[in-house]
């Protein structure tokens, strides 16, 4: 059985029942055989996937009241191929089952009691119970999906090269901007009760990213002298991550989060902030202060 997940990033689509389409809509919890609940928000009644078919969708996990993750705003649109017939289903998880049996346009909800699983998942801990939501995007044929991953392909070494081209640029303005503080010739500079300071470039138009969200980040990172270690422009593509969960150093959880989306802007992180007195060898020494470049994409 051929599973592209990408669940990195999930979310809820909203736990009470969506208006009925055509095939109605329950709204109710149902159960199956083996005791997995779940709620159908959508049953339009559009047909099935065939075997070998491509199933694009859109997952989302989250509790009855809030929204944790979302495929849908990482941009990263999951794919299952439907099996051949007679395949074993997966014990594991009735996710594949469900995606054997929606049409586009269908959507619901699992739920899942966290209490019965070894581990609960990251941001779930101090839950008991996983919404873990499905809705329908496309059905492609085989062919029809590997010209569209062709030409997915195609667009992020477009945007990539964009991306790799800024580098110069950038390179230019960081060991500028990193001379003129060494110097304590910056005007404009934010410090922050934490010590945080930020030094913005350029105001973005959009809203702040909420706790929690995925934030999209190009970076350049440098320590005092204007030793790179690390950037996001040689690469051409930005790091993401859900911002104020703690997968980042609390400089860049607590930085970003003061940013519009659109911003650029210097942060420059002390080591309490960054990696402490242990450093993050070999490129990063102990109690060391870290001077970021940051665009917070939309």
């Amino acid at each position: 059985m051929r599973i592209l997940f990408m669940l990195l990033a999930l979310s809820m689509l909203g736990l009470t029942a969506c208006e009925s389409g055509e095939g109605g809509s329950s709204g109710e919890v149902q159960v199956l055989e083996d005791g997995t609940q779940y709620i159908y928000h959508k049953k339009t009644g559009n047909p099935a996937a065939k075997p070998g078919d491509f199933v694009r969708f859109h997952v989302y996990t989250g509790t009855d009241t809030e929204v944790l993750n979302s495929s849908r705003e990482t941009g990263n649109e999951p794919a299952y191929q439907i099996p051949p017939e007679g395949t074993p289903s997966n014990p594991n998880s009735p996710v594949p089952g469900f995606l054997e049996t929606m049409g586009v346009g269908d959507s619901l909800t699992i739920l899942v009691n966290l209490d019965t699983l070894p581990q609960k998942p990251p941001g779930f801990e101090d839950k008991s119970m996983l919404y873990y939501s499905i809705a329908i995007q496309k059905i492609q044929s085989n062919a029809e999906y590997e010209i569209a991953q062709q030409e997915e392909r195609e667009a992020q070494e477009k945007a990539a090269a964009v991306v790799k081209e800024r580098l110069p640029e950038v390179e230019a303005l960081v060991q500028s901007t990193v001379a003129n503080y060494a110097s304590n010739s910056i005007e404009g500079l934010e410090t922050l009760d934490s010590g945080l300071k930020i030094l913005r470039v350029e105001e973005g138009d959009g809203e702040k990213p909420a706790v929690r969200e995925t934030v999209k980040v190009l970076y350049y990172g440098t320590l005092t002298d204007g030793t790179r270690f690390d950037d996001a422009f040689s690469r051409g593509s930005s790091f993401d991550f859900p911002l104020g969960a703690g997968r980042v150093i609390k400089g860049w959880d607590e930085g970003i989060a003061e940013l519009t989306k659109g911003s650029k802007a210097f942060l420059f992180v002390p080591s309490e902030m960054g990696y402490g007195g242990t450093g993050s060898p070999p490129v990063i020494p102990p109690d060391a202060e870290l001077i970021f470049y940051v665009e917070l994409l939309k």
